[in-house]
Parts: C-alpha cells; sequence; structure tokens
C-alpha cells in the first residue's frame, strides 16, 4: 500500500500543476476573447475550473482514495489545457486575417467547440470527485465537532 503523505504530496503536486496549467490558459485566452462569444465561454469554463481545482488542494489532506482516482483526470486536463495554450500561442503569432479565423483552429482533431466540451468534462468529473471527498468527511466529522462550529 502506497505511503498516504506521498500519495498526498502527489496528489498536491498534480492539482497544483493543473491550477497553474488552467490559469494560464486563462491568461492566454483573456487576450482575444472580447473577439469572440466562444473564447468568452471558454474563459468562463476555465475561471470555473481554476475555482474547482483550488477548492480540491484545500481538501486534498482529508480522503486519499479518491484523490489517487482523481489523478489521472487532472493529469489529462493538465496536459489538454497546456496542449491548447500552446496551440493558441501559435495561432496568435499569424497574421491578423489567421488571427480572424481562430474559431476555425483545430486542436487535436477538434475546433475550439470540443475543447471547451472536453474542459467542461473535466471540470465536472474533478467536481463530482470533490463533492464526494466534502460529503466524506461531513460524514466522518461527528456531530460534537459540527456543533462546536455552529456556535
Amino acid at each position: 500500500m502506497a505511503d498516504p503523505l506521498s500519495v498526498t504530496a502527489s496528489a498536491l503536486a498534480i492539482i497544483t500543476a493543473a491550477v497553474q496549467s488552467a490559469k494560464s490558459l486563462f491568461e492566454t485566452v483573456k487576450r482575444f476573447k472580447d473577439r469572440d462569444k466562444t473564447l468568452g465561454r471558454l474563459q468562463d469554463e476555465l475561471g470555473d475550473l481554476t475555482n474547482i481545482l483550488d477548492a480540491l488542494a484545500q481538501v486534498a489532506n482529508t480522503e486519499m482514495s479518491m484523490l489517487a482516482l482523481l489523478q489521472d483526470p487532472i493529469k489529462r486536463c493538465s496536459q489538454v489545457c497546456r496542449e491548447f495554450e500552446q496551440s493558441m500561442k501559435t495561432f496568435s503569432g499569424k497574421s491578423k486575417t489567421g488571427l480572424r479565423d481562430w474559431a476555425k483552429m483545430e486542436f487535436m482533431r477538434g475546433d475550439i467547440n470540443e475543447f471547451i466540451d472536453t474542459v467542461a468534462g473535466y471540470k465536472s468529473t474533478i467536481s463530482v470527485g470533490l463533492g464526494t471527498i466534502t460529503m466524506s468527511v461531513a460524514i466522518l466529522c461527528p456531530p460534537l465537532t459540527l456543533l462546536t462550529f455552529s456556535h
């Protein structure tokens, strides 16, 4: 069985990398979002994803089994955000005409709307995991502890 401390440290490193990737892509998209509503939607998804990942980092020490299950989706989310940001940076270096056609940009054999759906899927998966962790922590808290916090 893996050492709980190393599982937690590994999960925190992965979560931190994903937060940084999502925030970095968020900032890249922010420069272009006024050009099209689709980029605004992408920025909204990235903002929500960042908030969920930040919340997950806050509870990372509590439920190691769930964190272990979330590591792969978080890694993939982080990777896809880095790759998309790189694609955007490459694309934005092209001419103004090319920039106007950004919506036609293909990423991993899909368009930007499919990428938004991918980010939304990762966000949902991670959000469900966060909800599960939160519920399991609430169940494990003795009722007396909860009463102490309510006064």
